[in-house]
């Protein structure tokens, strides 16, 4: 009974091994898109907004860290107005 079920056992873990080998092998991408950051510049210094870059240090310097709600931390944002 074991010889029987070890035969279909092994067919199914062989699409895995050649997922695996096959994902090992593909080039790496890279994306270059400097024309639209340099437009979403562009588009921010036309309405007078700015990118704003809110880290995990930042975070955890807010008063109440990592415990607040999404919202509550970009309330805490300078220039940031919650109706």
């Amino acid at each position: 009974m074991t010889r029987r079920l070890a035969l279909p056992l092994l067919f199914l873990a062989l699409p895995a091994a050649a997922q695996d080998a096959t994902e090992a092998t593909l080039p790496e991408l890279v994306v270059q898109a400097q024309r639209a950051a340099a437009a979403r510049q562009g588009i921010l210094a036309r309405f007078g907004a700015r990118e704003v870059t809110i880290d995990r240090r930042t975070i955890e310097g807010l008063p109440g860290g990592g415990n607040q709600p999404l919202n509550a931390l970009i309330a805490q944002t300078p220039g940031v107005v919650q109706d």
